[in-house]
C-alpha cells in the first residue's frame, strides 16, 4: 500500500514501499505530453514535481480518464489552483497577483495560459495540484499516490491499521460518532503507547473527530503528519488523554482467511480482502461442502475482479456478475467462473461501510442474482470502475479509472452502495478485537450479535438524533422457517434477542469474533440448604445469560433469593446443582485458589454496605484491590487517582470513610470495582443504604457505567433501579417468575422518572 494512500485512509502504518503490483501496470511517463503504460515498474530515484509533471497529470486525465475526451478542461485547472494557492497560503508563500487567468475550454490553450502563470517550480504547491486536481474528479478510484522510498530496517509506521469510519480515501460521510481504532499492530508505536482496538479519537492535532454528528474530513489530513497528537478516550474506563504518536519500525500483518465451524453444518468464513489467491483460500476452507456458508466482507476494502468472478463461480455458473461501461459503445459483462466445481451450500453474507469496491461487486451479484441472503449494513458505495496506474516524471502515478461499474441489472452502486435483505446495524468500540489482517481493516459487531438484530421487534427511539433506524419483523420467525426461508439455526438466532437499541460503547470482549458466548451464564443452578423437610431452596432451577455490555436486574422481594443468586454468580458461594461460566469458561466447579484469583481480576462486588476499609482512606480502598491483583503499587496509584477524578472524589481522595457521605462511600466502592477493569460488575442492593438524593447520584453513576459498555448485574427491590437495564428479572421464591425487555435504561430526566425530582 503506498504511503499518501494509507495517510488518506489514517492508517500511517502501512507507510512501505509499493511494490509494482500495487500500480497494477506500472507505467513509464513522456516528457511531451501525458502518460503511458509500458516500463515494468517505476523509477527508483526522480526529480521534484515540476511544472511539466503538473502538464503530464494534466493531459493524462483527458486522455486516459473515463470521461477524460469530454470533461470540461476549465473545471479540472480550477481544482489544482485551488489546491495549488491553499498550499502556498498555508505556508506563508502565497504570492501577490497570483490568479486563475481566463479559461476558454480549449485544452491546449488553457494549459499554456495556466502555466505562465504558474511561474518557478515550487514542488510542494505543485504537488499539492496535482492532488487537488485529481480529487476534484470525486471519483473514489481516482488517486494520485507518491510511492515512499524504501526504509532503512523495514517499513515504517504508527501500527494503526483500522479506523471506524473507513472509507477510501476520506471517512465515511453517513458514519455516526464516535470514530474509534478498529486495529492495532502488536509491538508498533501505537501499540507501545497502550493505544488499544475501541480507544475513541476525539481529536487528532486539534482537530475534532465530529463537529456535532458529522464527522470532520479535515481529520484526515490532521492524522497524515509526523508525529500525529492524539486525543483519545477508553470506553471502558472513560479516561481520556492525549498522545504524541511517531512513526517507528513496523511489522505487517499479511492478510489472510479465517475459519470456524459452527451448529448444523454451517461454516463461519471471513475474507478481509480480495487479495490474489483470496477465493482459492475461501474455497479451500469450504471443502467438505457445508450446508450453509456464513461470509464475513466487513471491513473488506476491495481488491481484484478475477477474485470475485472466482468466489463466485462456487455458488453458481452462468451468472453475469457486474459490467465494465466504456463512456461510448456496448458495456462488457463480467460472469461467474464456471471452471470452479459448486458447492452446493446455501450463503450468507455479512457487510458492512468498509465493504467497498471488489466486495461491493460481490455483494451486488450475490442480491441481484438471489445467490444468498445479505445481513448488515449498506455498503460503501465506493466502486466507481477499477483504476489504471499512470507514472509520471517525478515519480509518483495517478489512478484513473477508464471504464464504470455497473451491477448485474446493469444498476449504479457508485456512491449509493448495495442494500441489505437484513439491517443489522455494529455494535460501538470493541476494545478486545484483535488487529484484523492488511491495511486498515475495519472491526465490526459478532456473527451471533449481528444476527441477533432481526428478531428484535422496533423499540423507542433513542432521545439522541443519531439513533439507527430499526426495522419491523413483519412476519414470524415460525412462518420463515416452515416455509424453508430460514434453516434451523438461522431460526434460532432469529429467535434470540438483541440489546438496546442505544447507540452505546460495549465493554471489552474476550470472545470469538464468530459466535460470541455470553460473558456470564448460568444453567440449572439450585442453592439448598438444609435437608429433608426442613430443606430450603434459596435458588431454584435458574438459567441466566448475560452478554457483554448488557446491563440485568433482578428484582424482587426480601428473602426471594437475589442476594444468594448473586453470590453463585460472582464465586463467593458454590451452587448445590447447575453450572455457572464466565466467559466460556466454568467456575463452580474450580479449585478456592482459582476462584480467588478469578474474583481478583475478572468479577467485581458493589455491596450494599460498602464495605470498605475504615483505616484506610478513599484512594487507598481503591488501590488495594489493584495491589492484591498483583498491580505495582504505582500504577494501582495512578490508576485509584483516576477513578475518583472520574467519579468527582479527587477532592475527597485522602479522606476516610467515616468522613464521606453514603453517596460518596459508594462511589468509592465503585471505583474499587473498577478498579481492574473486570468483566463483570456484581452489585448488590447498591441503594439500599442511601437517601434520596445520595440514591440519585449513583443511580446516575451506574446509567453511566451502562453507557460506557460496562457489563453489569443489579440486584434489587426497588423498580427504580431496574428501570435502568436491558432486561429485568422478576424472582420469587428462588426462580425467575418472568423476563421483562426495557428500552436500555431511562430517557429524559432521570431525577423525575424515578421519583426522586418534581
Amino acid at each position: 500500500m503506498i504511503r499518501a494512500l494509507c495517510a488518506a485512509v489514517l492508517v500511517a502504518a502501512c507507510s512501505i514501499s509499493a511494490p509494482a503490483s500495487a500500480l497494477e501496470a506500472s507505467p513509464s511517463a513522456t516528457t511531451d505530453g501525458g502518460c503511458t503504460t509500458s516500463t515494468p515498474s517505476p523509477p527508483q530515484s526522480a526529480p521534484p514535481t515540476s511544472v511539466n509533471t503538473l502538464r503530464q497529470a494534466y493531459f493524462c486525465v483527458l486522455d486516459n480518464y473515463y470521461s477524460g475526451p469530454v470533461m470540461d478542461s476549465k473545471e479540472l485547472l480550477k481544482s489544482a489552483f485551488a489546491a495549488y494557492t491553499q498550499n502556498l497560503m498555508r505556508r506563508g508563500a502565497d504570492r501577490a497577483g497570483l490568479r486563475l487567468p481566463a479559461l476558454t475550454g480549449n485544452r491546449d490553450t488553457d494549459w499554456a495560459a495556466f502555466a505562465k502563470v504558474l511561474g518557478a517550480d515550487d514542488p510542494a504547491a505543485l504537488r499539492a495540484a496535482i492532488t487537488g486536481m485529481v480529487a476534484g474528479l470525486h471519483d473514489n478510484h481516482a488517486r494520485a499516490v507518491r510511492p515512499a522510498p524504501s526504509q532503512e530496517g523495514g517499513p515504517t509506521g504508527t501500527g494503526i491499521v483500522g479506523i471506524s469510519a473507513r472509507q477510501g480515501q476520506r471517512l465515511d460521510p453517513a458514519a455516526r460518532p464516535p470514530l474509534f481504532i478498529t486495529g492495532v499492530l502488536p509491538g508498533s508505536p501505537a501499540a507501545k503507547a497502550d493505544i488499544r482496538p475501541g480507544d475513541i479519537i476525539v481529536k487528532a492535532n486539534g482537530v475534532p473527530a465530529f463537529i456535532g454528528n458529522t464527522v470532520n474530513q479535515s481529520i484526515v489530513e490532521a492524522f497524515a503528519t509526523n508525529p500525529v497528537k492524539l486525543t483519545l478516550k477508553r470506553p471502558t474506563t472513560g479516561r481520556t488523554r492525549t498522545v504524541e504518536l511517531k512513526e517507528g519500525l513496523i511489522i505487517p500483518q499479511r492478510p489472510a482467511v479465517t475459519s470456524k465451524k459452527l451448529a448444523d453444518g454451517v461454516t463461519y468464513v471471513q475474507l478481509p480482502g480480495f487479495y490474489e489467491g483470496a477465493a482459492d483460500q475461501v474455497i479451500a476452507k469450504l471443502r467438505d461442502k457445508p450446508k450453509a456458508v456464513v461470509l464475513d466482507l466487513r471491513g473488506n476494502g476491495g481488491g481484484s475482479p478475477r477474485e470475485v468472478t472466482r468466489l463466485l463461480g462456487a455458488f453458481a455458473h452462468g451468472k453475469v456478475t457486474s459490467y465494465f461501461c466504456p463512456l461510448k459503445g456496448e458495456c462488457v459483462p463480467n460472469r461467474t467462473d464456471d471452471s470452479v466445481p459448486l458447492l452446493g451450500s446455501r450463503l450468507i453474507v455479512l457487510t458492512d461501510r468498509g465493504c467497498a469496491s471488489a466486495c461491493e461487486d460481490f455483494s451486488a451479484a450475490v442480491k441481484d442474482n438471489d445467490l444468498g441472503t445479505l445481513i448488515g449494513t449498506r455498503t460503501a458505495g465506493a466502486v466507481s470502475g477499477p483504476s489504471q496506474a499512470y507514472l509520471l516524471d517525478d515519480g509518483s502515478a495517478v489512478l484513473l479509472p477508464k471504464v464504470r461499474h455497473l451491477g448485474p441489472a446493469r444498476e449504479i452502486i457508485d456512491t449509493i452502495g448495495v442494500p441489505v435483505d437484513h439491517y443489522g446495524p455494529h455494535d460501538r468500540p470493541r476494545p478486545g478485537h484483535r488487529a484484523r489482517p492488511g491495511c486498515g481493516q475495519s472491526a465490526g459487531a459478532s456473527l451471533t450479535r449481528l444476527l441477533q438484530r432481526l428478531g428484535r421487534p422496533p423499540l423507542s427511539p433513542s432521545p439522541t438524533p443519531s439513533a439507527p433506524p430499526w426495522p419491523s419483523r413483519t412476519r414470524s420467525t415460525a412462518a420463515l422457517l416452515a416455509e424453508g426461508i430460514v434453516l434451523p439455526f438461522e431460526a434460532d438466532l432469529l429467535r434470540l434477542k438483541t440489546r438496546k437499541q442505544n447507540w452505546t460503547y460495549r465493554k471489552e470482549w474476550i470472545v470469538s469474533n464468530a459466535a460470541d458466548m455470553p460473558v456470564l451464564s448460568a444453567r440449572g443452578l439450585r442453592k439448598e440448604h438444609g435437608e429433608g423437610e426442613g430443606l430450603v431452596r434459596a435458588v431454584d432451577g435458574v438459567d441466566l445469560d448475560v452478554s457483554a455490555g448488557e446491563t440485568v436486574a433482578i428484582m424482587g422481594p426480601s428473602g426471594c433469593g437475589k442476594s444468594t443468586l448473586l453470590h453463585l454468580l460472582g464465586g463467593l458461594d458454590r451452587p448445590s446443582a447447575g453450572e455457572v461460566s464466565l466467559n466460556g469458561r466454568r467456575i463452580d466447579n474450580i479449585s478456592e485458589k482459582a476462584l480467588a484469583r478469578m474474583r481478583r481480576t475478572e468479577v467485581s462486588y458493589v455491596f450494599q454496605s460498602f464495605h470498605l476499609m475504615e483505616e484506610l482512606t478513599a484512594v487507598e480502598n481503591v488501590e488495594l484491590a489493584a495491589l492484591l491483583a498483583g498491580r505495582s503499587p504505582r500504577v494501582a496509584r495512578r490508576r485509584a487517582e483516576e477513578l475518583l477524578d472520574q467519579l468527582g472524589l479527587a477532592g475527597r481522595a485522602r479522606f476516610l470513610p467515616s468522613a464521606l457521605s453514603g453517596g460518596q462511600r459508594q462511589r468509592v466502592a465503585v471505583a474499587r470495582a473498577l478498579s481492574n477493569d473486570p468483566l463483570v460488575v456484581l452489585a448488590d442492593e447498591p441503594t439500599g443504604n442511601l437517601d434520596s438524593a445520595a440514591t440519585l447520584d449513583v443511580l446516575q453513576l451506574f446509567k453511566d457505567l451502562h453507557e460506557s459498555g460496562q457489563t453489569l448485574v443489579i440486584v434489587t427491590h426497588d423498580a427504580r433501579i431496574a428501570a435502568t437495564a436491558d432486561r429485568k428479572f422478576s424472582m420469587r421464591d428462588g426462580a425467575f417468575v418472568d423476563e421483562t425487555w426495557l428500552t436500555g435504561g431511562t430517557t429524559g430526566q432521570l431525577g423525575a422518572f424515578v421519583g426522586l425530582e418534581d
